[in-house]
């Protein structure tokens, strides 16, 4: 594509993007429209908003499967909600997926939906018109169509395992995060074809939807027994956390094109996300935080940009612990300074090169975790500090040291010893060389050892793997402390 071209498409997307953001500003109560496309659009944009805003990035033909599955998607959230019973949710969810599917021709029933704002009303207006969302669905080519299918299915499927369940326990909020939520971030991914080679931890991501969603709704939403909203709300804020620090990590995967409208909307709907949860927090936010849509125009047409956000919400990222564990002066949030430099992403190829699934996923998340941790103490270590702000710093390390370990659990205790070893074996090199640096590359060579003898490697196999791994890594410091010092 010419400059020429590039800078017209550009300008059309810009007017596009700024047509429905300027849309989405106004207070939609009733959509009251006889043209089923109209209707679906300011539907779409009265729920959805930032969604949708972000959706406007993308090429016409995503944008229009993006559109349908939301709406399918956000019916299915109001039978769950709205439902008088979680009897009644379930009942509803599986007919509403069968009616989307085609497998039946009688809508489900909306006449025990219950309304408590003007967002459940906007709801209610869009499930007793699911017959034209199937009708969108249905005109989608075929790969589309089935593609949105399964992810209608699956999240049904899911919403109505727990609407029986019906409780609010830590593990049931993680898996539903991560059948739900998740389970939309790995379509969008599939849908944009941005997903790497190795797996993405859409799980932490469905966690990290899901506890947005629950601090926009914490008035409305049930709550563990005993717990108070002021006590929900802050094992809600912690939860954020411990597995925030693992988010710039899971984007740092993406793959996108130079010139990308994908990037665009995964910037913005990034930096929404961290503005609402930091506003919850407190905390001050970054410039680009403050003008999400401008810096989202700029992640268009520069990869540099988007690598400038994932440094700036791992930078962000370690404080909220500190700020939640103590009740003291707020952290100085814009002054901490995390990069996530080629040393960091070299550790993270090597654990997502695990052979079973599930566990290099638990292990990416635990060394984010540790290294966020680690990241704390090398800050602390950089410049003199209050009591204060080194007591709310130290606190959060230490929090984010015990997560890490808590989040390898399930792996057994030989694996919970060797994250305790290596940590106390990179605290001694601290002390003796003044500085939290790996620059022996002991990190990639722990994460090495432990892929090996998941492959059941034979011992040369593995010592071979660990000195390449150790020696990559060193470089990997080298090349990260000649850009810092440039």
């Amino acid at each position: 594509m010419s400059s020429y071209a590039r800078f017209g498409a550009a300008m059309v997307t810009a007017w596009e993007v700024l047509g429905v953001a300027y849309d989405v500003r106004g207070n939609h109560v009733k959509i009251d429209t006889p043209r089923p496309n109209k209707f679906l659009e300011k539907i779409f944009r009265a729920t959805g908003r930032n969604v949708a805003i972000a959706v406007s990035f993308l090429q016409t033909d995503d944008r229009r499967e993006s559109r349908v599955a939301y709406l399918a998607c956000r019916s299915l959230d109001a039978y769950e909600d709205l439902a008088a019973s979680p009897g009644d949710s379930a009942r509803l969810l599986r007919e509403a997926a069968d009616f989307l599917a085609g497998r039946i021709d009688q809508m489900p029933d909306t006449a025990r939906l219950v309304a408590r704002n003007p967002n459940d009303e906007l709801e209610i207006q869009l499930v007793n018109r699911l017959a034209q969302v199937r009708q969108e669905l249905e005109n989608l080519p075929a790969e589309r169509r089935e593609r949105v299918g399964g992810l209608i299915h699956d999240i049904s499927d899911a919403m109505a395992r727990h609407a029986v369940r019906n409780q609010v326990l830590e593990e049931d909020r993680w898996t539903y995060a991560g059948e739900v939520l998740g389970r939309a971030c790995d379509y969008v991914f599939e849908l944009l074809a941005i997903t790497p080679e190795t797996p993405v931890d859409t799980q932490t991501l469905g966690l990290i939807l899901q506890t947005a969603n629950d601090l926009r709704d914490l008035d409305q939403d049930s709550r563990p027994t005993g717990c108070t909203a002021a006590e929900f709300r802050w094992l809600l804020l912690l939860d954020a956390a411990a597995y925030g620090v693992c988010v710039p990590a899971i984007l740092d995967q993406l793959s996108f094109c130079r010139w990308s409208r994908s990037r665009g909307a995964v910037a913005f709907m990034s930096a929404t996300s961290a503005r609402f949860l930091y506003r919850h927090i407190g905390l001050p936010l970054p410039l680009i935080f403050r003008f999400p849509l401008l810096f989202a125009f700029v992640n268009v047409f520069s990869p540099g940009a988007f690598k400038g956000l994932l440094n700036v919400l791992a930078s962000l990222a370690v404080t909220p612990a500190g700020t939640l564990l103590d009740s003291g002066e707020r952290p100085p949030s814009g002054r901490f300074r995390r990069q996530l430099g080629e040393q960091a992403r070299w550790e993270n190829d090597i654990i997502l090169h695990h052979p079973r699934r599930g566990d290099g996923l638990r292990l990416f998340r635990a060394l984010q975790m540790f290294q966020a941790g680690r990241s704390l103490l090398r800050w602390l270590d950089s410049k003199e500090h209050s009591a204060s702000l080194k007591r709310r710093l130290s606190l959060a390390g230490d929090f984010l040291f015990a997560r890490a370990l808590r989040e390898t659990d399930p792996l057994g205790t030989k694996i919970i010893a060797g994250f305790s070893d290596l940590g106390a074996h990179l605290s001694e090199i601290a002390e003796q060389q003044g500085s939290v640096d790996d620059r022996e590359g002991d990190v990639a060579a722990y994460l090495a050892g432990l892929v090996a003898d998941a492959n059941r490697a034979d011992p040369m196999e593995r010592e071979q793997a660990v000195a390449n791994a150790k020696y990559h890594s060193q470089q990997c410091y080298l090349r990260d402390r000649s850009i810092s010092a440039g």
